[in-house]
């Protein structure tokens, strides 16, 4: 066996494969009867990434069988790997994205053929996910930096599909913009932005859903209405006593606190203009907005005002308008529980509403989330 070169490292796979002679597999009916459009389908569908199915049940043991009946250790499958489960009282865990995804190589490794037709499959049919900020997400998710410089430089113009689990404060801060600033991002053509129930600027305390910056605050409309605050809790005797003995604070305590950055974008309309403007290749944008079901008015109202957004997708060259693509509901995790009762404000509340709420969280059941999803195509 001969040593490999430093020239033959650095040489690109595909370059070496076309440098020696290769083996056009002609016995075999794969390569010989059916043509290349039908092989291409069939290669595609084998490299398509996909989520795992769990594993069944392990079965029951037999008390008067117990050593013919105990389960056998699984053989491993290298077409249905298994794959750690998500914690489901996670803000990440949802339908469709319950373990890490998986991609399938083995048929790269079928022989030179199969490898030359089939390399690029795996990147340019996988939805390239992320989360922002990347504490929002598995442990297993690489933020877009890192995750793109994983890939080689003939890996990344592949790249057609990005999913972005994005907070609204992330997106008006210029996150976007920075992620479709990547050079991975030239070649995208769908982009899919999702705006979770915890995605919401003020979700624990039940502010009103907004894509603004300059968002309405709770604050004022307690103000108007005093019969809608809570009363304060009672507080015990001895911890007032403490409070007195306290020293008091110094007079610059009370000065006002600096002031916050402002976001660099007005709404999530124009940081989602300003972002796929940077994508020449661009053809379909897709907006999911996320919410519980006690704020489907709100999500109504926010889906109303996004169907006049006018985007300009630069891989077809012109403006469109948004349309819903589908409606969906799930049941989300205990954590999705805000900290506020959406009815009663917190307090004690006697209505049905109030009352199904705790009955839930007692069972330990979450709430039930509403989606909307918006294409411009």
């Amino acid at each position: 066996m001969t040593k490999p070169t430093m020239a033959s490292i650095t040489t690109p796979l595909s370059t070496q494969l076309l440098s020696r002679p290769i083996d056009l597999q002609q016995q075999s009916p794969l390569y010989s009867l059916l043509p290349q459009e039908i092989r291409d389908q069939i290669f595609a569908y084998a490299c398509t990434p996909y989520t795992p199915a769990a594993p069944p049940p392990p079965p029951r043991v037999s008390s008067l069988y117990p050593s013919t009946s105990a389960p056998k250790p699984p053989r491993p499958n290298p077409w249905n790997p298994s794959r750690t489960p998500y914690d489901t009282n996670t803000t990440y865990s949802r339908p469709g994205q319950r373990a890490k995804v998986h991609h399938p190589t083995a048929l790269l490794r079928a022989c030179r053929r199969a490898y030359l037709e089939t390399a690029h499959l795996p990147v340019a049919l996988a939805a390239h996910n992320f989360h922002a900020p990347a504490a929002s997400g598995p442990a297993d998710v690489l933020d877009p930096a890192a995750y793109f410089r994983r890939m080689t430089p003939q890996q990344r113009p592949l790249v057609r599909q990005v999913r972005v689990f994005a907070g609204v404060p992330w997106i008006l801060d210029g996150g976007l913009d920075a992620l479709c600033a990547h050079d991975a991002m030239r070649r995208v053509e769908l982009l899919n932005v999702v705006v979770r129930w915890c995605d919401w600027p003020g979700w624990q305390k039940n502010e009103p859903l907004s894509l603004d910056a300059a968002r309405p605050s709770t604050a004022a409309a307690a103000d108007d209405d005093d019969d809608d605050v809570p009363a304060p809790p009672l507080q015990d005797p001895a911890q007032q006593e403490l409070e007195f003995a306290t020293p008091a604070p110094p007079a610059d305590a009370f000065a006002a606190p600096p002031p916050q950055p402002q976001p660099r974008h007005a709404d999530v309309r124009a940081a989602l203009a300003a972002a796929i403007a940077q994508l020449e290749s661009l053809k379909a944008v897709r907006l999911s907005l996320e919410a519980p079901y006690v704020k489907a008015d709100e999500l109504d109202a926010q889906v109303a005002a996004i169907l006049g957004w006018m985007l300009t997708l630069r891989g077809s060259g012109r403006g469109v308008t948004g349309a819903v693509q589908r409606r969906f509901e799930w049941e989300a995790p205990m954590c999705a529980w805000s900290d506020f009762c959406a009815h009663c404000g917190g307090g004690i509340g006697d209505d049905k509403a109030c009352e199904e709420r705790k009955r839930r969280r007692v069972r330990r059941l979450g709430p039930r989330v509403q989606g909307v999803v918006v294409r411009w195509r």
